[in-house]
C-alpha cells in the first residue's frame, strides 16, 4: 500500500498540470512542483492559505459563488478563468476541481487540476492573427485577380477546374463558374489548340513546366480571341497535384505584329517594285525612241518607193512602161507591199501604245512605291488617284467603269504617296469586287467613281460603286482585322483594316460609309491638309 502511495505521488509530482488540493473550508494542504513553476509560491508559501491568493479580481463574485455551490454539492467543476501570479503576472487557466469523499460520503477535500493555457492563448492569438493577414492576404490576391489583364486557373490532371480568376470575364466574356464546366466549348477547332492540348498532357506526362503557347478560343461576341498561356505543375506535401496556368490576351499584340510585318514586306515589295521600274525604264525608252523611229523612217520608205518607181518608168516607152508596171503590181501583191504598207504603220502605233501604257504603269509603281518613311513626305491627291486607277485597271477595266471627278489646286496630304497608294488601291479594289459578286453573265459594267474636293482644313476623297452594298448589322465590323464577307482563299480581311489604320491612326482624318444593302457603298476618306514646317496646315 505504501509502494502504491509512492507511485501516485511521484506521479502528481511529476505531473505537468498543476496539482493543489485543499481541505473542506479550502485551505490548501498540497501544491505539486508544477504550481510552484507557473505561479512562482512556493509550496511553503501556498500552504495554508486559500486558492484566492491567485484571485485576479477578472472574474466577478457570481462566478465564484457558482464554483463553490458546484463543488460544495459534490459537483466537479470544469472552466476557465484568469489568475494572477506572485510577480503580478495575469495568465488564463483551465481548470478541474473534484470533491473527494469520506466513507460517510461527506466532502473531505477537493482536488484541482490546473493547466496553464498562457501558451495556448498566445498560439490562438498568433493563429488568429495569422487568420487575419491570411484574410487581408486572400482579399488582396483576389482582388487582384479580378483587375488584372490576365487571369488564372486552376485544374487537375483530369481537366477538371478547381479555380479561375474573376478576369476571365473581361478576356472571353463568359463568368468564371460558366467557363469551369463549358471551357471546352469556346476553343476553336485550329492547328493551333491541338499544339496547345499536346503541349498540357506534355506537362501531365512529364510533370514538368512547358513553354508558354498559344489558344484560340471564340469571345461570347463571336470573335476570335488568342491567348497566350503559360502552365506549371503545382504540388502539395511533394506530391503533384494538378496544373496552374496564367493566360493573356495578346490577340492586338499579334494583330500588331501582323501589321509590322505586312508593313515591312509592303515596304520591300516598293522597293522592289521601284528596282524594277528603274530597270525596265531604260530599255523601254530604247524600245519607244526605235519605235517611233521606225513609224518615221517607214513612212519615208514607203513614199521613196513610190517615188523611184514614178521616176523610173516616166521616161520609158509605152509598152515598155505597161510591162514594168505590170510587174510592180504583181511584186507588190505577191509581196503583199499595201497591205504592209496599211498594217505596219498600225503594228508601230499599236507598240508605241504598249511603251506608253507601260511607262504609265511604272511611273504609277514608282509613285506607289515611294518610300513611306520620313514626317516631311507630301501627297498628291489627284496624282494618287490617277495612279491607283492605273495600277488597278486590270482589276476593273472588265468588270467596271471607272470615273474620276477631282477638284484642282487640292492641298497636299502628310504622309507619302506610297502609303495614301495603298489606301486608294485598296478600296478601288473593294468596290470592284461588291459589283462582281452582283454582276450577270452578259450584263451592263458597274461603275466606280472616285471625286475628290476640298473641305475645311483638308480633303474628302469618295469612293463609291454599284455592288452590293454592306448590310446593316455587319457595317460595324467592316475595319475590323481578319473581318471579311468574301469566300474562304477569296479575302484576308486586311484591305479595309488597313485603309483605316492609315487614314485614322496615321493621318489623324475620319472614315465614314454610307451604305445600303443591294444599293452599292461610298467610302469617305475626310483627310486634313499636311502641316507645314510653320505649324499651319497647307492652304485650303
Amino acid at each position: 500500500m505504501i509502494e502504491r502511495e509512492q507511485i501516485l505521488l511521484s506521479a502528481v509530482e511529476a505531473a505537468h498540470d498543476m496539482i493543489l488540493i485543499t481541505d473542506r473550508s479550502g485551505r490548501i494542504r498540497y501544491v505539486n512542483p508544477s504550481f510552484t513553476d507557473c505561479t512562482g509560491y512556493t509550496q511553503d508559501e501556498a500552504l495554508g492559505q486559500t486558492p484566492s491568493l491567485l484571485k485576479s479580481g477578472r472574474q466577478d463574485k457570481r462566478f465564484y459563488i457558482h464554483l463553490w455551490s458546484t463543488i460544495a454539492a459534490g459537483k466537479v467543476w470544469h472552466g476557465r478563468l484568469i489568475n494572477r501570479r506572485k510577480d503580478g503576472s495575469e495568465y488564463l487557466e483551465e481548470q478541474t476541481i473534484t470533491p473527494i469523499l469520506d466513507s460517510n460520503s461527506e466532502i473531505s477535500a477537493y482536488v484541482a487540476i490546473k493547466r496553464d493555457l498562457s501558451v495556448l492563448e498566445s498560439m490562438e492569438e498568433q493563429l488568429l492573427q495569422s487568420a487575419q493577414e491570411l484574410g487581408i492576404m486572400r482579399h488582396q490576391l483576389e482582388f487582384l485577380f479580378a483587375h488584372i489583364d490576365d487571369f488564372i486557373y486552376v485544374h487537375d490532371f483530369n481537366g477538371v477546374f478547381s479555380y479561375v480568376s474573376p478576369s476571365v470575364k473581361r478576356i472571353t466574356g463568359y463568368e468564371a463558374e460558366h467557363w469551369k464546366t463549358h471551357y471546352s466549348n469556346f476553343l476553336v477547332d485550329s492547328l493551333t489548340n491541338r499544339m496547345a492540348v499536346k503541349s498540357t498532357q506534355l506537362a501531365i506526362a512529364t510533370l514538368e513546366s512547358q513553354d508558354p503557347f498559344l489558344v484560340e478560343l471564340r469571345h461570347k461576341n463571336g470573335q476570335i480571341v488568342t491567348l497566350e498561356v503559360s502552365e506549371c505543375i503545382y504540388q502539395h506535401d511533394e506530391s503533384p497535384q494538378g496544373i496552374i496556368g496564367i493566360a493573356r490576351d495578346v490577340t492586338k499584340r499579334l494583330e500588331m505584329q501582323q501589321r509590322l510585318e505586312q508593313t515591312d514586306r509592303l515596304e520591300a515589295l516598293g522597293e522592289l517594285a521601284a528596282g524594277i521600274a528603274h530597270e525596265i525604264n531604260s530599255p523601254l525608252q530604247y524600245i519607244g525612241d526605235n519605235l517611233r523611229y521606225l513609224d518615221k523612217s517607214f513612212a519615208r520608205f514607203t513614199e521613196l518607193l513610190e517615188v523611184l518607181h514614178g521616176e523610173f518608168v516616166h521616161n520609158l516607152p509605152t509598152a515598155e512602161r505597161e510591162r514594168i508596171d505590170g510587174a510592180w503590181k504583181a511584186a507588190k501583191a505577191r509581196l503583199k507591199i499595201d497591205k504592209l504598207c496599211a498594217e505596219v504603220p498600225n503594228a508601230i502605233a499599236d507598240g508605241l501604245d504598249g511603251v506608253d501604257r507601260v511607262s504609265e504603269i511604272i511611273q504609277s509603281m514608282r509613285f506607289a512605291s515611294y518610300p513611306s518613311s520620313g514626317s516631311s513626305a507630301l501627297t498628291d491627291v489627284v496624282e494618287a488617284i490617277n495612279n491607283a486607277a492605273t495600277l488597278t485597271r486590270n482589276e476593273w477595266k472588265y468588270y467596271a467603269e471607272l470615273v474620276i471627278d477631282c477638284e484642282t489646286n487640292l492641298p497636299p496630304i502628310g504622309c507619302s504617296p506610297g502609303v495614301f497608294s495603298q489606301v486608294l488601291i485598296n478600296l478601288i479594289k473593294n468596290a470592284v469586287d461588291a459589283i462582281r459578286s452582283v454582276q450577270q453573265v452578259d450584263s451592263d459594267k458597274g461603275r466606280i467613281s472616285v471625286s475628290a474636293g476640298k473641305q475645311c482644313g483638308g480633303v474628302v476623297v469618295l469612293i463609291s460603286d454599284s455592288g452590293c452594298g454592306v448590310p446593316r448589322d455587319i457595317s460595324k465590323k467592316i475595319f475590323d482585322p481578319f473581318f471579311t464577307t468574301k469566300e474562304v482563299g477569296k479575302g484576308t480581311g486586311q484591305g479595309l483594316y488597313i485603309v483605316h489604320s492609315i487614314v485614322v491612326g496615321k493621318l489623324g482624318g475620319r472614315v465614314d460609309v454610307r451604305s445600303a444593302e443591294g444599293s452599292g457603298t461610298t467610302i469617305e476618306l475626310h483627310i486634313p491638309a499636311a502641316m507645314l514646317p510653320n505649324g499651319e496646315h497647307a492652304a485650303v
